[in-house]
């Protein structure tokens, strides 16, 4: 009973904070001085960086599928990081086999007032192109 109750209770919440509705907008590749490269070593891109920036340290990059495309974004930390290189393994059953075709840095991403009970939340991406 308490399941059901908590159940009930819940689900609006859940579906208040969940954005409902997904805009993608290609936009320029960004001006990104601490990205150096990005390479492909079958199925393992090599993310170089430069690091430097205090408060800011690239501390790895992350990949995930949305709707059969394949993002990739950096993860900040305040502690200094030395590593330069970081792999990125795409080999999953989750990315895509053609996900060379598919690989956008993900330049932004932002939900429209996910609190908000009078607006339907929605989420935009921007992105931009990786050519390998």
């Amino acid at each position: 009973m308490r399941l059901l109750l908590f159940s009930l209770v819940s689900l609006p919440l859940v579906s208040c904070i969940v954005p409902r509705k997904l805009t993608v907008v290609d936009a320029p590749y960004p001006e990104r001085p601490t990205i150096r490269s990005v390479r492909a070593e079958g199925d393992t891109l090599r993310v170089t960086v430069k690091q430097g920036t205090p408060g800011a340290w690239i501390a790895g990059v992350k990949a995930e599928t949305i709707q059969g495309d394949v993002y990739l974004h950096t993860v900040h930390i305040s502690s200094a990081v030395h590593a330069t290189e970081f792999p990125v393994d795409l080999s999953g059953k989750k990315f895509p086999d053609d996900w060379r075709k598919r690989l956008y840095w993900m330049v932004g991403d932002s939900i429209s007032s996910p609190v908000n009970p009078l607006i339907v939340p929605s989420r935009e991406i921007r992105r931009s192109k990786i050519e390998l």
